[in-house]
């Protein structure tokens, strides 16, 4: 693998008061994935990987139906792809779904070797479920493939993420879908819910949905993770309380600060646990930007260790919070990297845990301002330490665009240890991927 050795400084930009030792990152030459424009690049990317082969990668993502297009035209144009690689990331294939107006693409594979993909928009086979439609599509061999016919899942859907059980045992190969979505659901009111399907059969058919509905606040899905010992925890955060305004329902914030929350699940998403409070350092609403959140599923000594990271309120710097106790408890909320005096207009976090519990960190930065070009980074940090202290910053990659591309974008872990990092270059609108190691002290 051609890469570059990169190292990090020993005391420089760690954690604000803590320094970690120097430590070696390899960063691999980057891959192109495909390529979008200017006028309509790719971005939302996201990644899976196949657990019978490490070599066989499933990416999706959004194709822009034109910047400077009108937005009915604009979202006849959009589409989602998915691309596959059988090489372990050095060539891709891409495969276009149907799905109009496409956005929120997510991915994932199960122990089997069958993939799901989730898109929210238009279907010619779905006309009743509109624009927030929810459509499925099946492939029994990891993406190379795919069934003819999507499922249906439904309208008024927003923020589709995903994760499988990939633990043996009976749920094995499960796959939990978290939405926001609206519903009408026990005493007739319109709720914005955090929604959670499941499927036992790699996505031909889904269980009734379960609904999370802690209070008559918005509640803003946001990603689930199975922890080794099969505990189902979904992320979320409300910041917005729908208001009487003379009869109609406004919806108005009513918080300074994002409050993240999560639930557990111990009996596969039948059922969930109280809300347990994990921090209110994000923000501010009403600009809502997706926080990130990871489980630590290794047999190291920071097994099921969970972690959240988010932007901090006030246009701060990427914070981390975790949790020891499966998120009954969550320590204070600590800066990942130093804070910059750029203007930082965007900042978008990522997070993944490797198989020797080493926490990644990434995030995109979009900086502007008077006095300077629009630019975007791409940057990294990680912490041996189950999250106490992160080591200095790296950038990865930086172009000239003030866009982010989305609210998310790919970045997991591999069964060596290594990362696979996926995001889009708004520069040039195309997507790219590289790996990143982080070598043991």
């Amino acid at each position: 693998m051609n890469t570059m050795l990169l190292t990090r400084a020993a005391v420089a930009a760690a954690l604000i008061n803590s320094a970690v030792p120097a430590q070696t990152v390899r960063v691999a030459q980057p891959v192109s994935v495909a390529r979008g424009t200017t006028e309509t690049p790719f971005y939302e990317p996201q990644l899976a990987i196949n657990p019978r082969n490490p070599a066989h990668l499933l990416a999706v993502a959004i194709l822009h139906g034109g910047v400077s297009a009108a937005y009915a035209d604009r979202m006849k144009a959009q589409r989602c792809s998915a691309f596959v690689s059988l090489d372990a990331g050095a060539t891709w294939s891409r495969h276009d779904f149907e799905t109009t107006g496409c956005f929120d693409p997510w991915a994932v594979i199960t122990p089997n070797g069958r993939a799901l993909v989730t898109t929210i928009g238009t279907h010619p086979a779905f006309p009743q479920q509109g624009p927030g439609g929810l459509v499925a599509y099946r492939s029994a061999d990891a993406g190379r493939t795919w069934d003819r016919a999507p499922v249906g899942l439904g309208r008024s859907y927003d923020h589709t993420t995903m994760a499988v059980d990939t633990n043996r045992g009976a749920r094995q190969g499960w796959i939990f879908v978290s939405s926001n979505h609206v519903t009408q659901i026990g005493d007739g009111v319109r709720r914005d819910v955090v929604e959670i399907k499941r499927s036992r059969d790699a996505g031909a058919t889904f269980d009734e949905p379960v609904f999370v509905i802690p209070n008559n606040l918005r509640m803003l899905a946001e990603m689930p993770a199975v922890l080794s010992d099969r505990t189902l925890v979904e992320s979320f955060v409300d910041a917005v309380q729908h208001v009487d305004t003379g009869g109609v329902a406004r919806p108005e914030v009513i918080f300074d600060r994002r409050r993240a929350w999560v639930v557990r699940s111990t009996d596969g998403g039948h059922s969930f646990s109280a809300p347990m409070f994990v921090t209110d350092a994000c923000g501010p609403p009403p600009g809502y930007r997706l926080s990130a959140f990871a489980a630590d599923v290794s047999r190291g000594r920071f097994a099921n260790r969970l972690y959240f990271v988010c932007r901090e309120k006030g246009r701060g710097p990427i914070v981390l919070t975790y949790s020891r106790d499966g998120g009954e408890t969550w320590t204070a909320a600590r800066p990942v990297h130093t804070t910059s005096p750029d203007s930082i207009g965007e900042r978008i976090p990522a997070i993944a845990v490797n198989n020797r519990g080493v926490v990644l960190v990434a995030w995109i930065d979009a900086l502007g301002g008077r006095d300077r070009a629009c630019e975007q980074r791409v940057s990294v940090a990680a912490s041996e330490d189950g999250g106490a202290r992160f080591s200095s910053s790296q950038l990865v990659a930086t172009s000239a665009a003030c866009s982010t591309g989305g609210d998310y974008f790919g970045l997991l872990a591999l069964p060596d240890g290594q990362f696979r990092l996926l995001w889009s270059d708004m520069g040039d609108g195309e997507l790219r991927t590289t790996t990143i190691e982080v070598l043991p002290r």
